[in-house]
């Protein structure tokens, strides 16, 4: 819902290149300010109290194809310019100005294909393998059992409800990103999976940890 004003807003302020003046400086210097402020902002306090994207993946993909407006907009002035110059074409002639219309849609369509070429690369990159659970588990550290708060309340109070499954279902510490490390502790089977592994070598940290951390309790004690 914060695209239109990342969009908007530099679309405004470069169409201050179109103008000659001593201070349209001052106009970029404030959006490099508002630029710094938003990132320090979403980084700081939305990502902490909102970490769930509500736009989905389509509003997503059409905020960054209509970013290209941006820097199509910068390719326009470059190309206004350069006929008040007479670089470009003579300003006493209209049709001169005809190559800031083709440049603002070149502009988009180097954008366009800059994505599709990104896009190609990324998919080639993924891993479309299918994997276990256990896998998929052991490489996220987070699940329904340690993401559901019921569940880990049960986990900690209450672990003989969780039946002859408890020690694959026990999660005593709520999955939170960021804090990833704290699963170290509360799964075990992450460790076991990490030493066992030929592809990842056991860490001595990890090891170290382990072994200087309590052992479990027992059910009910």
């Amino acid at each position: 819902w914060e695209y239109n004003a990342y969009i908007v807003s530099p679309c405004v302020c470069y169409c201050v290149l179109f103008v000659m003046s001593p201070r349209s400086w001052r106009v970029f210097e404030m959006l490099t300010w508002w630029a710094l402020f938003m990132i320090v902002l979403h980084r700081f306090v939305t990502l902490v109290i909102s970490k769930k994207n509500t736009t989905g993946y389509k509003v997503d993909d059409l905020a960054i194809k209509l970013w290209g407006v941006v820097p199509a907009t910068v390719l326009a002035a470059f190309g206004f310019w350069g006929v008040r110059c007479n670089m470009l074409g003579d300003n006493k002639v209209m049709t001169s100005y005809w190559i800031i219309l083709f440049l603002f849609l070149l502009g988009l369509t180097l954008h366009r294909l800059s994505i599709e070429i990104l896009s190609e690369r990324l998919s080639s990159s993924m891993d479309l393998r299918d994997h276990t659970y256990e896998e998929t588990f052991n490489k996220l550290l987070y699940s329904w059992f340690n993401t559901n708060p019921v569940h880990v309340l049960k986990s900690c109070y209450c672990p003989e409800a969780l039946g002859e499954q408890m020690e694959a279902t026990i999660a005593p510490v709520p999955f939170e990103f960021g804090k990833e490390y704290l699963q170290l502790h509360s799964d075990w089977r992450f460790l076991d999976v990490l030493y066992e592994s030929e592809a990842n070598a056991p860490d001595t940290r990890l090891k170290d940890m382990a072994d200087a951390s309590p052992q479990k309790a027992e059910p009910g004690a």
